[in-house]
């Protein structure tokens, strides 16, 4: 497959240019805001036009090549001129992505442009396409901010941070985040051995954080199930209600994190009274997402980028009993 482009419109660009000149309105050539709407802002227009200008003499030639690489190597001089830009170029390049569908010739140049200027900030992952590294990257950048303020990514992700500059508040808001998925995926394959790591990680889990553990088994023998027991302390006249969905969503992460995992037995206990004991198998947790699980926890970038959005969209509901009472504990 050949790139092609249109020679009228890379000849009239420069035209079209000094009408806009003219005029005394400068308009960002193809860069939008947060609403799709291009921006009349003088201040920050002309590194956009210059940017675009740039890119479409990349773009024209050579024809014959499908390569991405062919075209910056004909155009090194334009290429480093938007690298040499640094953090001023990617609103621009951001905001192009941010239109989607970028998979052809200008989506790849940009990726590059991009991930040569972030440096250190950008992560590891082999991307099917431009627009796909964008969407995992942004979401990379969400997921580190949903555990840390906007400061702290300033600080630590400078050019990263630019990405959020009309994000957040539409895709972060008030929601409530079940896991510090950073944080879990400091236990990646820890060994089933170790209790107290094991204990650890489960404690971090929604489970963990809403009633005591009781009792953690795991065992080569028992054919890779982890065992877990929670205690309940219910009174008279209080009763329980089991969140299936809170279930699953532990389990996922599990699974994720510990590859010699095969299945989880929750329990529920008190007194002499267990509530469960039908362990989630692997299989049937990918079922339910309709995704490979390993795949998922394979790497940290990975991990940080689709985990989050998963565990947002999951529910479960094994249609089974889900409310225990203090009075059938005590029967």
């Amino acid at each position: 497959m050949k790139y092609r482009e249109n020679p009228k419109a890379i000849m009239l660009m420069p035209i079209v240019l000094v009408v806009a000149l003219i005029s005394g309105t400068m308009v960002l050539g193809g860069c939008i805001d947060k609403t799709g709407s291009e921006v009349p802002d003088t201040a920050i227009s002309t590194p956009n036009l210059k940017i675009d200008d740039l890119l479409a003499k990349i773009m024209s030639s050579p024809k014959e090549s499908s390569n991405p690489g062919d075209y910056i190597a004909a155009h090194q001089e334009e290429y480093d001129a938007i690298i040499k830009m640094d953090a001023e170029a990617l609103p621009c390049l951001f905001s192009e992505f941010e239109k989607g569908g970028q998979t052809g010739l200008k989506g790849h140049i940009m990726e590059s442009l991009c991930r040569n200027i972030l440096g250190g900030e950008d992560i590891s992952y082999a991307n099917t396409d431009p627009q796909d590294w964008y969407d995992t990257y942004k979401a990379h950048m969400l997921s580190i901010l949903k555990k840390n303020s906007l400061e702290f990514i300033k600080g630590n992700y400078p050019k990263g941070s630019i990405i959020l500059n009309n994000t957040q508040e539409e895709e972060i808001g008030n929601t409530k985040i079940p896991y510090d998925f950073g944080l879990l995926y400091a236990y990646k394959n820890i060994s089933s051995s170790d209790s107290n790591k094991v204990r650890e990680l489960v404690s971090q889990l929604q489970y963990g954080q809403e009633l005591p553990i009781d009792r953690i088994e795991f065992g080569s023998e028992n054919e890779g199930i982890l065992r877990i027991d929670y205690r309940m302390n219910l009174t008279v006249g209080q009763e329980y209600k089991v969140n299936h969905t809170k279930k699953m969503a532990d389990a996922v992460m599990l699974f994720a994190l510990l590859d010699n995992i095969n299945a989880v037995e929750y329990n529920l206990v008190q007194e002499d009274y267990g509530y469960g004991g039908v362990p989630i198998t692997r299989e049937q947790a990918e079922q339910v997402l309709g995704a490979d699980i390993k795949t998922l926890g394979k790497t940290e970038a990975v991990f940080l980028s689709e985990m989050p959005k998963i565990i947002a969209g999951l529910q479960w509901n094994p249609g089974v009993m889900d409310i225990i009472t203090y009075e059938h504990i005590m029967r």
